[in-house]
């Protein structure tokens, strides 16, 4: 039942609007929470397009190298709100460049 704006005084409105506006904050960090719990506090699933292939990757190993540009494609770039995005490269060298960022070190082997 919404609240009567005209049967209480400027403050008690103030005062439930204030605890409403709490009360929307919490359920949103608690579902944000949830959903971080959900995928071991990997953040979000992104796609990423390159050259035609199709890349998943999660948020966090795109942030473990600042100053790079994957990690600028996901603070300020265009993985900042949307889950994916298109790269006009070499599939295969980003496919590589993927796999560093995952294992987090570079595997090289020589034949």
């Amino acid at each position: 039942m919404p609240f009567d704006d005209s049967a209480h005084s400027a403050d008690d409105v103030a005062a439930w609007r204030e605890a409403k506006a709490t009360q929307n904050w919490y359920e949103i960090f608690i579902l944000m929470y949830r959903k971080l719990i959900a995928n071991d506090y990997n953040g979000r699933r992104l796609t990423i397009y390159c050259g035609g292939i199709r890349n998943d990757v999660w948020e966090s190993s795109l942030r473990q190298f600042p100053g790079t540009y994957l990690h600028s494609m996901v603070t300020t770039g265009p993985l900042k709100n949307k889950n994916e995005c298109w790269l006009d490269r070499n599939p295969y060298a980003f496919m590589d460049l993927l796999s560093i960022y995952r294992c987090e070190r570079c595997l090289i082997l020589m034949f």
